[in-house]
């Protein structure tokens, strides 16, 4: 299994996701957290975790809860907008 990461728009943004190329399936324990699955405490902590690092560092973060076309990835991107406009909007359930 291999992790996706997508780098559209001149290298400027970033989708995330941990499905195989090959089966679709979810990959390792990393590309777990990141694929937003894992009922179990741990997994929604590292989540949660991910989520307030990638908001801070990122001027755009979508994921679950954004829109249905985010709603198994994250879209990444450090897109400069007027008066510095930020947005994060990702769901962690």
């Amino acid at each position: 299994m291999r992790s996706e990461f997508a780098i559209p728009e001149e290298g400027r943004a970033a989708d995330r996701s941990s499905k195989s190329h090959k089966t679709g399936r979810s990959g390792s324990s990393c590309g777990r957290a990141l694929a937003f699955v894992g009922d179990e405490p741990e997994s929604r902590s590292i989540r949660e975790a991910v989520q307030k690092s990638a908001c801070q560092r990122f001027t755009t973060v979508l994921g679950p809860g954004a829109d249905s076309s985010h709603k198994d990835h994250l879209h990444l991107d450090m897109r400069e907008r007027p008066r510095g406009f930020r947005i994060c909007q990702w769901t962690v359930e």
